[in-house]
């Protein structure tokens, strides 16, 4: 399935470096409007380079390896940015690598979700008038199909993960000590970034770090490397306050422990990393990760309807579905139904929420049937490759599912990990087959 390019391409991971360094230095100085015009600048020179050589390929890792610090900074930019620019780094592969696209579209998962997305959002804005109505459900499809072509090649969807924590790290580096939660910053005259938004890319690179000794990441072999990355990132996580991103790890940590055939490995790198994340934490001011995990384990208020909006919709839903099961309120209507019922402005936040109370169970059937569908793809991927992180990444998006309404670029990267199991099990294994030819009459001689 992979070819043996097995070496991380250093060219993406300097470009992406170079995007995210000047800027991340400008966002520690507190310019963000100025860190999202570099950002944005030096990504579109990167960007524009390879849509001008024809490397689908490069021109889409790239964009996987910058999509933390573009959703990030979109604020102060161009917010559907996004949705724009992933739609056209996989539509470069049509022109570029046209059999790998239509390769793609032979997986009728793909074109299913493809077709989801385009009647969601034309349907959304024909109910709501607004464009923006569930646009972002183009991050989700674009980004996972992103995940999904690089699969292909190993070493550039390697590349294209290294990336993202190294822009991760850049953010967490640039944004530690300028709010109470990493990953953003709030105050009366700023608004920038979301904890569970900086914490999902941190959760994907540690849950890879432990999978298969780090082999989608190509760190097999590399115990060290995977031990200071792993710190790292788990430090960065823990920091975040996102318990979200917290959930997705215990999920996906537990999953490996029941599935992996190296769970006497999982366990030694848990046990390896506690230690000094323990001994930092000891030595550390570590308030607000605690504040946090009082809150979540601890606090009453947190868990209350009048303090928790969350709490609220996910305890009004039952009423609100109930009075139109089939087909819900309709695409885009979903933030007027939750002032109607939970009193709160908010989307739901939850995707299972979002889509039971837009789509009723027109919408909820499919997302279960696409959920069923990939845990059967990465438990056959596993029986046929040994490898589970196809099964962690619809976990991983699962779980991500049940906090916020998943559809976004960040939370792509769990579903486009889950899809790439499709590339095993769409392959034709290919067995030897003898054929005897029958012996023609007048070739035979009498004795």
């Amino acid at each position: 399935m992979f070819p043996t390019r097995e070496s991380i391409d250093r060219t993406i991971v300097w470009h992406v470096t170079m995007c995210a360094l000047p800027a991340m230095f400008l966002l520690r100085l507190g310019a963000f409007s100025a860190a999202a015009y570099v950002y944005f600048g030096l990504y579109g020179l990167m960007f524009s380079y390879s849509l001008a050589i024809g490397d689908a390929r490069k021109l889409t890792a790239v964009t996987l390896g910058c999509l933390p610090g573009i959703m990030l900074l979109r604020d102060f930019f161009y917010y559907s940015s996004v949705e724009v620019i992933l739609a056209v780094a996989v539509g470069s592969w049509m022109i570029f690598e046209r059999s790998e696209f239509d390769r793609l579209f032979d997986d009728g998962l793909v074109k299913a979700l493809v077709w989801f997305a385009a009647i969601y959002w034309v349907l959304s804005y024909l109910l709501t008038g607004d464009y923006s109505a569930n646009l972002r459900i183009f991050e989700l499809v674009f980004s996972a199909v992103g995940v999904r072509l690089l699969a292909r090649r190993r070493a550039y969807l390697a590349t294209a993960l290294w990336s993202v924590g190294i822009t991760g790290f850049a953010i967490g580096i640039a944004l530690i000590g300028q709010g109470e939660r990493l990953g953003m910053v709030r105050n009366s005259e700023i608004r920038l970034g979301n904890p569970i938004t900086f914490g999902i890319p941190m959760a994907l690179i540690l849950v890879l770090i432990l999978a298969e000794h780090g082999r989608w990441l190509l760190l097999e072999g590399k115990p060290i490397m995977r031990a200071v990355a792993g710190f790292g990132t788990g430090v960065f996580l823990l920091l975040s306050t996102s318990r979200g991103s917290w959930a997705v790890v215990t999920a996906c940590v537990l999953a490996m422990l029941l599935v992996s055939r190296h769970r006497r490995h999982i366990l030694q790198a848990m046990v390896v990393g506690a230690i000094p994340l323990a001994l930092w934490m000891y030595y550390s001011d570590s308030s607000v990760v605690t504040k946090y995990v009082d809150k979540t384990f601890s606090s009453k208020e947190e868990w209350s309807v009048e303090y928790n909006a969350r709490v609220a919709q996910w305890n009004t839903f039952p009423t609100a579905f109930a009075d139109s099961p089939i087909w819900g309120f309709g695409p885009g209507r979903g933030k007027q139904v939750s002032i109607t019922y939970s009193g709160h402005s908010l989307i739901w936040h939850s995707l299972y929420l979002h889509l039971g109370i837009e789509c009723g169970l027109l919408g909820l059937i499919p997302l279960m049937g696409l959920l069923g569908t990939l845990v059967g793809r990465g438990f056959k991927h596993r029986r046929l490759r040994g490898e589970v992180a196809p099964l962690l990444g619809v976990i991983g998006f699962a779980v991500v599912a049940t906090s916020v309404p998943a559809i976004d670029g960040v939370s792509g990267l769990f579903l486009g990990l889950s899809l790439a199991a499709g590339e095993v099990v769409g392959t034709h294994l290919i067995r030897a087959v003898v054929v005897y030819e029958p012996i023609e009459p007048e070739l035979v001689t009498a004795p």
